[in-house]
């Protein structure tokens, strides 16, 4: 395989989905259940969203979740209980750009 030549393929179909409830419930760490973001010292709030178990917010803090600094820790998912589904209007310009990549129509 030459890697200076450009691969030619062509994209046959997509296929993507959105996780259920119960799955965002098993990939969080932290529910995310307060309005507010750090307390009168600068200091992340449990439970908010910057959650210490969430990821470090700056380079000299370590992650509660997997004990790695900021440059190392990849982040984790927290999740918000909302008392129905809603669609999250930011997927859709990203919907949007998939389907193109299939459908030139679309």
């Amino acid at each position: 395989m030459n890697i200076s030549q450009p691969v030619s393929s062509q994209v046959e179909g997509l296929s993507f989905s959105f996780f259920e409830s119960n799955e965002i419930r098993k990939l969080s760490v932290r529910q995310i259940h307060r309005a507010e973001v750090l307390d009168t010292l600068d200091h992340p709030i449990k439970g908010g969203l910057n959650d210490p178990a969430l990821g470090p917010i700056n380079r000299n803090a370590i992650c509660h979740t997997c004990s790695l600094d900021q440059d190392s820790c990849p982040g984790h998912y927290g999740h918000i209980e909302l008392p129905c589904p809603v669609f999250n209007p930011l997927l859709l310009s990203d919907v949007v750009k998939l389907i193109g990549a299939t459908c030139f129509f679309c």
